[in-house]
């Protein structure tokens, strides 16, 4: 069963292995040309947008022209060093990198974190801080980029079965918005993740977008489960929801008082960090899992 200790582990590990250097594989490398994106190179070398990012540790799709790429061939395998031993990272699993940021006025750990889509815990983490300890301005610091390949589903109509603590909630941050569609009826509504760490904690963006859901439910507002796909920066994610308000709220004039849940694969109840098995049933109808 998964728990939260589970999840600091799994944190620890991909952190412990993002801190060391990574040895590149036998790969090709190529100049970048006019008019070349990570698409096209991608399709010209039969390898995925997200091996070809993991590969050369890029944090967006932006590309200059001359820049070098590697290459890497399908299901590039890199090693790395974990003290004594070494263990493999396939570019087809979820891995992390590491960038740098500086210091500016007015940041905090937790806007730090948010800016970079990444639990505040795991900024600390991997900063050696505390929550009592203070940035200074000019400070470099580290900043774990999560590296979520795109993984097959059984059909269009399917979402990505992709665990909510290694993968999910880093294409899911906070302050993100999204599409969200109830899988039986195909209805579509806009939500944001306002907050929520074991799972995400989120509210409709509008007005409208409440009324829709409170139609989906039955006219009401519910903790009745129902699979949903989350639609983020082009990524279908499996997910389950209910539509009661309950706790804080951050969106203020959308016709709902509250937050409702939406979970993921592995993610955890609030009351008591365990995970619900409906909800997980759910989410597993919504990702073509279910028997």
């Amino acid at each position: 069963m998964f728990n939260a200790s589970w999840k600091r582990t799994t944190v620890s590990t991909l952190l412990a292995l993002a801190m060391l250097p990574l040895a590149q594989a036998s790969a090709e490398s190529i100049s970048v040309q006019s008019g070349d994106t990570l698409g096209k190179i991608a399709y010209r070398y039969g390898v995925t947008v997200e091996q070809l990012k993991a590969a050369n540790q890029l944090q967006s799709d932006m590309l200059l022209i001359g820049q070098n790429l590697y290459i890497p061939p399908d299901s590039q395998v890199y090693t790395v060093r974990l003290g004594e031993a070494t263990q493999s990272v396939k570019a087809d699993k979820p891995w992390v990198t590491m960038s740098t940021y500086t210091v500016s006025q007015g940041d905090t750990p937790w806007t730090i974190s948010i800016a970079h889509g990444i639990p505040q815990e795991e900024f600390l983490q991997a900063n050696k801080l505390t929550e009592k300890d203070y940035l200074q301005i000019g400070q470099t610091v580290k900043i774990p980029v999560h590296h979520i390949p795109l993984t097959s589903t059984p059909g269009a109509a399917y979402g990505e079965y992709l665990d909510w603590f290694e993968a999910a909630q880093y294409l899911f941050p906070i302050n993100t918005v999204a599409v969200v569609t109830d899988f039986e009826t195909k209805r579509k509504f806009k939500v944001k993740r306002t907050i929520g760490s074991f799972h995400s904690d989120t509210e409709p963006l509008t007005a409208a977008d409440a009324a829709i859901i409170k139609d989906i439910w039955g006219g009401s507002y519910s903790w009745k489960v129902r699979p949903v796909l989350v639609e983020v920066n082009g990524r279908k994610l499996a997910a389950s929801m209910t539509s009661m308000p309950h706790s804080i709220e951050y969106i203020t004039d959308n016709s709902f008082d509250g937050h409702f849940d939406i979970h993921f694969p592995g993610s955890l109840r609030h009351m008591d960090n365990l995970i619900d098995p409906d909800h997980q049933a759910a989410i597993k109808i919504a990702a073509g899992l279910s028997k």
